[in-house]
């Protein structure tokens, strides 16, 4: 029996031991929340294009230029898909690859969005995710909204985001 207290004691002890150690760790780095708002322009480099029952299928790449005006800076290569209803609404999705300065901060970013809107009223809304990034951006986390004109390509952006230090 005295054998097996022992084993005892040196258990809870190193138990006890762990978790004090565990309690000085240092907490997990974390970010200050920031946003983001500004504009763009959307220029598209090349697309396909065919139809189907009245709707019309593009597939695409096209070059984003950050800092018409705002806080973000930089070039964004995008590949896109989307459709054209023949009632003239557009619904798509796409990614992006930004080389960019964010938060004072350069480096890459990836992401994915999504957009929806109306050749007839030339708007276009989406969603953006930011799903990755790399070099001074690394951590990054967050993404937003933005708007743009459909003929123009003109847009503005904002995004909600989170660079761990």
């Amino acid at each position: 029996m005295p054998r097996l207290r022992v084993s005892l004691v040196v258990m809870v002890a190193g138990v006890a031991l762990a978790a004090a150690a565990l309690s000085l760790a240092a907490p997990a780095a974390a970010g200050v929340p920031a946003i983001a708002s500004g504009s763009y322009q959307l220029t598209p480099t090349s697309y396909s294009t065919r139809s189907a029952d009245g709707d019309l299928f593009v597939h695409g790449t096209g070059t984003v230029t950050y800092a018409v005006t705002g806080p973000v800076t930089g070039t964004e290569s995008e590949t896109f898909d989307f459709v054209i209803h023949k009632d003239g609404s557009i619904e798509g999705h796409g990614t992006a690859t930004c080389s960019c300065t964010l938060g004072g901060r350069s480096g890459t970013l990836y992401a994915d969005y999504t957009m929806y809107g109306s050749v007839v009223s030339d708007d276009v809304v989406g969603r953006i995710t930011f799903t990755g990034a790399s070099g001074g951006l690394a951590g990054l986390h967050g993404g937003g909204t933005y708007e743009q004109r459909f003929s123009t390509g003109n847009g503005s952006y904002s995004y909600s985001y989170v660079l761990v230090p």
